[in-house]
């Protein structure tokens, strides 16, 4: 649900005025710790382009809430650390690639254009230099948060 034209025209008017507006889910005065949370969440991700978020809609467009972490970049540095070296350059896009890919060997390797023994290999080599297992769901998550985070303009 999105806000009601009247808001959104109240919250233009401010904006044109230079401000920047983050609005919350439409809530109840009970849930109003959550809605201030959700707007502030909303206002930090507003733009010159854009100075009237609403938070039903930043919330469903990809990863732009990984802003919100602090010092999501560092964090992600950190656990990327390894692959970020020189001489390790085809191993952030086969990673990148192969989890976009689910796990998919096949359809991972076609796209890269290597043999899936290849990629096999270099997914091995991320493990070990990360010191971690990718065949498990957490791990996996916690890497491609990583390489989303690395993406994002922090």
């Amino acid at each position: 649900m999105s806000a009601t034209a009247p808001v959104l025209q109240e919250s233009a008017a401010l904006a044109a005025r230079g401000g920047r507006i983050g609005l919350s889910a439409p809530t109840t005065y009970a849930q109003l710790p959550i809605a201030l949370s959700q707007g502030q969440a909303a206002q930090r991700i507003t733009s010159d382009d854009e100075p009237v978020r609403e938070w039903a809609r930043s919330s469903s467009q990809g990863l732009e809430w990984i802003q919100e972490v602090p010092h999501a970049r560092a964090r992600a540095r950190a656990i990327l650390a390894p692959l970020l070296v020189e001489g390790s350059e085809e191993l952030l896009p086969s990673l990148r690639v192969w989890l976009e890919a689910t796990g998919s060997w096949d359809v991972a390797s076609r796209e890269l254009g290597i043999h899936r023994h290849t990629l096999r290999r270099r997914i091995n080599t991320i493990e070990t230099m990360l010191d971690r297992d990718l065949s498990g769901m957490n791990a996996r998550t916690d890497v491609w948060l990583a390489l989303q985070a690395l993406d994002a303009n922090l």
